[in-house]
């Protein structure tokens, strides 16, 4: 059984222990530089001896952080990385691509995740121009690997049209970073990713 004085030590709440007048020890906090809150104390003899609610109190919280750090421990984070990115439409408008990724959740359990988010880049000599933000959310992922898919369609003239010296080579070589957020209680840390492919600008084409 953890004591009073040993479990105020973990909770970082500076306690004594003292004899009231009867003789029966109690721990109190002293006034001086206490920050605890007072509702945790009561007046007793002229010191602060541990209200009978404190105790049932500090136990809830001590048992949920337990909780909340077994919680993180056992669950696995998943492993994401994009697989392939394919162009399914092409025309004076509009470019639709399709980003496939894999998701690998090594848990026995299935998850969700919460959102799944990306930009496309394109490179244009030694630059990265953005190309297109592609988002899914919400995604059930089972044990094992997954393949999850999202459509991205850009429709931007303007930018189509800065990519015309590309179509001339026949092929384009794009990046693409994004991070996914499973959904585990808020205990699930983000998992960023980033893929850099080439792909030939004709429709079906794609790695």
């Amino acid at each position: 059984m953890v004591s009073p004085v040993a479990l105020s030590a973990v909770l970082m709440v500076p306690a004594m222990v003292v004899n009231d007048l009867s003789g029966k020890p109690v721990v109190h906090t002293p006034m001086t530089g206490d920050t605890t809150p007072k509702f945790l104390y009561t007046v007793v003899n002229g010191v602060y001896p541990m209200s009978h609610l404190a105790w049932p109190l500090l136990c809830v919280l001590v048992i949920g952080a337990m909780l909340v750090t077994g919680c993180s421990f056992l669950f696995k984070q998943p492993e994401v990385s994009v697989t392939g990115v394919s162009l399914t439409s092409l025309n004076l408008t509009d470019m639709a691509l399709d980003v496939t990724l894999s998701v690998n959740n090594p848990n026995s359990m299935g998850i969700t995740l919460a959102s799944l988010s990306f930009d496309v880049f394109y490179q244009n000599g030694n630059d990265w121009n953005f190309l297109a933000h592609g988002e899914q959310s919400g995604i059930k992922i089972n044990p094992g690997n997954n393949n999850v898919t999202v459509p991205v369609v850009i429709s931007n003239r303007e930018l189509l049209g800065s990519l015309i010296g590309l179509f001339t080579r026949g092929e384009i070589t794009l990046q693409v970073r994004g991070v996914a957020k499973p959904d585990f209680y808020g205990l699930a840390p983000s998992i960023p990713f980033t893929q850099t492919t080439t792909i030939p600008l004709r429709i079906g084409g794609g790695t």
